[in-house]
């Protein structure tokens, strides 16, 4: 749901007032353990839309919380990249990166 508002509202200010507890939410949800591997890529490719929404303050919000690295790591680990199978996952792996 939050990965949908980010693509709805792409290019606008709208969640910039809910934009870093939406993040946070996001983080705390990947933090928990057992997380399985769909999970994750679904929760990456909203951080990945949240990329497309606002890069700065993405960025930003991932400094702020030295998950910088991990977060690439993470999405570009060969694991990771072939767990990108459907259409929809590729392009938003692609649009979040550019």
């Amino acid at each position: 749901m939050i990965q949908l508002l980010f693509q709805v509202y792409a290019g606008t200010s709208v969640l910039d007032e809910f934009f870093n507890n939406l993040l946070e939410k996001v983080i705390v949800r990947m933090n928990t353990v057992p997380m399985l591997d769909h999970l994750k890529r679904h929760l990456l490719s909203v951080l990945l839309t949240a990329l497309a929404y606002n890069p700065s303050a993405t960025l930003s919000f991932l400094e702020q919380r030295n998950l910088v690295d991990e977060f690439f790591q993470q999405v570009l680990q060969d694991k990771m990249c072939e767990g990108f199978t459907n259409a929809y996952e590729r392009k938003t792996f692609i649009i979040g990166l550019s």
